[in-house]
């Protein structure tokens, strides 16, 4: 055993239907995949767990609402009809059905899963989580505490859409550190940042990909607080204007249109 992750820790974006999952071994040595996902939206990347031969079992919670709050704007966004049938029928497109099989689905958040039965079914529990559900601060700590409890001693804990949540992030280094639990925290890729946990909080240990760039906590996190209000002031003036239009052509089409006071 090297000590490092098994497999890729290749997490893709995603691209407008598919999202991604976490995966990682079971156990120290056993080499076999438990990827739990949260919001994995229609399937994109639990798909390739699902189809490896090494991976035992596939776990996807998500609340499955018509619409989400996020950070970005104050209204949420729409995911009327996003069912977890959906997902199942977009899996089966692509993968075999003896191999959909291995994936359990909950609809709900992670504050309301049944972990102890988790933990039961999957007794050396989970190396890797991957959550991308709802963008805000209080639900990735919410989905970060929860997820811990069934996870391995040596676990990674890759976030989606970091910049959004910053916030969130900095109150879960805050609570490893007042738990006095050992971590080590980067930005991997793209909008992907992890909190790698147990042996794997020695950079020693993690893939030169990972280590290779540069990373300081606190240069990130003023880039992604500038990106996430660089988003909200677009996004308010975008509505101000569209208000603004939408006044304007009342006033046009009104009954005295064209009048001249």
């Amino acid at each position: 055993d090297s000590g490092r992750p098994t497999g890729s820790l290749r997490l893709p974006r995603r691209p407008g239907t598919l999202k991604p999952p976490g995966h990682g071994t079971k156990g120290s040595s056993s080499g076999r995949h438990n990827p739990p996902g949260r919001n994995t939206y229609l399937g994109g990347t639990l798909l390739p767990h699902v189809q490896s031969l090494t991976c035992e079992a596939v776990l996807s919670v998500d609340k499955r609402v018509s619409n989400q709050a996020d950070e970005r704007r104050s209204q949420g966004y729409s995911y009327e009809g996003i069912t977890t049938a959906r997902l199942l029928e977009e899996l089966s497109n692509h993968a075999d059905p003896s191999s959909i099989l291995k994936l359990t689905t909950f609809d709900g958040s992670m504050d309301v899963v049944d972990c102890d039965a988790i933990n039961a079914r999957y007794p050396g529990g989970f190396s890797l989580a991957f959550i991308d559900g709802e963008h805000t601060n209080e639900a990735v700590f919410s989905d970060f505490l929860h997820t811990t409890r069934v996870l391995s001693k040596d676990a990674i804990v890759a976030l989606h859409d970091s910049w959004m949540i910053y916030s969130g992030i900095l109150n879960i280094i805050s609570y490893l550190d007042f738990q006095r639990i050992s971590f080590h925290f980067r930005h991997i890729g793209d909008n992907v940042t992890a909190f790698f946990l147990g042996r794997y909080a020695n950079e020693a240990l993690l893939p030169a990909t990972i280590t290779s760039v540069p990373f300081h906590l606190n240069t990130y996190i003023h880039a992604a607080r500038e990106q996430l209000w660089k988003f909200r002031r677009e996004e308010i003036e975008s509505t101000l204007q569209s208000e603004a239009n939408e006044g304007a052509i009342s006033w046009r089409s009104g009954p005295d249109a064209g009048a001249v006071a």
